[in-house]
């Protein structure tokens, strides 16, 4: 039986995708639990219970944080108490440990699925596809301080405790991930088949050509929330875009956490169907995704092996120190696309400025 932990729609996407097509023979031999910390949990969650994909489809609530010091003593609780804690947070009264779990099917560093890998014996591991951290390195260790290091390794209670058996990933020809050596293909989505046709049902998809009509994307993020943002620098940025072309000619696709009036007088994308859905279906090597830095600029690449011109705009919205972190992996990004010079991260406005008349004049 698999047990697969989700919380956020792309995962949810790969986990439909892996079960619709039988994979490891997995139809009406998977359970699906899904943490409610993005926008439309409640939502997706009724979707799939009323469709029949999963054998189960249970909800699990977000844990508490509190205060600094209190939040890291009840991650430490939450890992020594694995099954006291789930049967804290999992919205119905069942015990995960009678359920015949064989095989974990997760996506990083989630700690409800780290207690249940703490709470039920001889689990194997499986990793799924959950974006760019999942071409490169090691994404068990991602942002993991020094203390949950130690305290992983003294007493097993953690990510890396994982022994993970195989990844299944949506363009195995360009993972360079190090998580494990057995690097599975995610079978290929086609708009026309009847998984993506239940992908569609699921996420609830509505026809449009937003993405087909508009080449020049950008994609915004909550910049707000990130302390070493530049403050203005967004505005900037949507200035120099007006000055290039007409408004009318730019579609802005808006973050859940952000609001609508910071946009005003722009073209936008009202409807929000899921990205991945749009990148299979309307996406092409001729759009320009423009962002900070994200997963998102890089699925269609992932999903359908599409090269769209992608400008990552980090260097303009954050200080150089914080900035840099970013710039080894646009390399690796670059040796990944057949025409790497479609990738760019500019280092000022006037470097803005110029690679979108030059897209301009090529397209």
């Amino acid at each position: 039986m698999f047990l697969f932990v989700c919380w956020t729609p792309y995962q949810i996407f790969n986990a439909i995708n892996f079960v619709l097509n039988n994979v490891e023979n997995s139809r009406d031999n998977a359970d699906i639990y899904i943490y409610h910390e993005f926008g439309d949990a409640e939502k997706i969650s009724s979707k799939l219970k009323k469709m029949g994909i999963f054998c189960h489809v249970y909800d699990v609530e977000v844990y508490d944080k509190g205060r600094v010091w209190y939040s890291k003593l009840s991650k430490i609780k939450r890992l020594l108490c694995p099954y006291l804690t789930i049967k804290k947070y999992l919205r119905c009264n069942i015990d995960v440990r009678q359920q015949g779990y064989k095989t974990l099917v997760i996506s990083g560093n989630n700690l409800f699925s780290v207690n249940l890998y703490n709470a039920i014996k001889d689990l194997q591991v499986y990793f799924i596809d959950d974006g760019i951290g999942s071409y490169f390195g090691d994404m068990r260790a991602d942002d993991m301080t020094m203390l949950y290091r130690v305290f992983n390794k003294v007493f097993k209670r953690g990510p890396l405790s994982y022994d993970v058996k195989k990844i299944y990933v949506n363009n195995k020809a360009i993972c360079k991930t190090l998580i494990c050596e057995n690097l599975c293909q995610l079978p290929a989505l086609q708009s026309d088949s009847y998984v993506f046709k239940m992908i569609e049902k699921a996420f609830d998809y509505k026809i449009n050509d937003y993405y087909q009509t508009n080449k020049l994307i950008y994609l915004s993020q909550p910049y707000f929330e990130v302390e070493e943002y530049i403050e203005g620098a967004e505005e900037c940025v949507l200035d120099e875009l007006a000055n290039i072309d007409s408004k009318d000619n730019i579609l802005i696709r808006i973050h859940p956490r952000q609001r609508i009036e910071q946009f005003q007088g722009w073209k936008l994308d009202l409807i929000r169907n899921l990205w991945e859905l749009e990148c299979i279906k309307q996406v092409t090597d001729t759009n320009v995704l423009l962002g900070g830095f994200s997963t998102t600029q890089f699925l269609p690449k992932i999903l359908a092996d599409k090269e769209p011109y992608v400008l990552f705009l980090y260097k303009l919205y954050y200080p150089r120190e914080y900035a840099e972190k970013f710039d080894d992996v646009i390399e690796l990004l670059q040796g990944l696309y057949t025409k790497p010079e479609k990738i760019k991260a500019p280092g000022t406005i006037e470097e803005l400025r110029e690679v979108l008349l030059q897209i301009k004049n090529n397209r």
